[in-house]
């Protein structure tokens, strides 16, 4: 039987968080640091909190333990306000705003630092368990690698295509994006050779919204 909740977690929520991040009333972008409040402190959090929704069912999955909700609500809900620390501390630092490249230059600290802070989220049940760190570091690190692929190559490659201007520079670029995909995956078949067959829908699904996110 399905869990009510967790539709709602899986539903509804990243949909009506998705559906505020684009109806806020937004400063233009050359109003400044101070007038885009709005998007450093509500929008981008919510974003990211969405985006991290996913990392908890991957984590349950592996370690085969059902998570409580502090781990599939609170946990992502932390991570989001931890996601918005860096870009005022990079607007600080350099005197830019916006931020070129937001994901890339942003992204990788709040991602480093909350999928870690997850382990403290679980019970001490789980984390008792044998093997129960080394999957849990394993889980980690493969989430890490997807966040690389598509959240910093994907944002390059897009940009390169864009300045291209001959045919063999396009063809390059395509061959480049194929790569990256066959490497997401290569990373998702070697996860699944290591879970239950019955997880492996939820773990498609899981790494189709970081692929999706991050084409977006």
């Amino acid at each position: 039987w399905l869990d009510p909740m967790l539709m709602v977690l899986l539903l509804l929520v990243p949909v009506a968080g998705i559906l505020l991040v684009m109806s806020l009333p937004y400063a233009r972008p050359d109003a400044g640091f101070a007038a885009n409040w709005l998007h450093i402190f509500i929008a981008y959090p919510l974003g990211c909190t969405v985006i991290y929704m996913s990392c908890p069912l991957v984590v349950e999955m592996y370690l085969h333990a059902k998570l409580p909700y502090r781990c599939k609500i609170l946990w992502p809900i932390v991570a989001g306000a931890i996601s918005s620390i860096p870009m005022p501390v990079v607007v600080m630092l350099t005197g830019v705003y916006p931020v070129p490249f937001a994901t890339v230059t942003t992204g990788p600290f709040s991602f480093n630092v909350s999928l870690p802070l997850l382990w403290l989220f679980l019970p001490q049940a789980i984390r008792s368990r044998p093997q129960a760190k080394k999957r849990f570091l394993f889980v980690v690190l493969v989430m890490i690698s997807l966040s690389f692929i598509f959240f910093l190559v994907y944002p390059m490659l897009n940009v390169w295509l864009k300045s291209g201007d001959g045919l063999a520079h396009c063809i390059i670029v395509a061959f480049t994006f194929l790569g990256a995909r066959l490497a997401f995956e290569a990373v998702n078949l070697y996860t699944m050779r290591n879970v239950s067959a019955d997880f492996h829908p939820m773990l498609v699904w899981s790494a189709e919204v970081f692929y999706q996110v991050a084409l977006c």
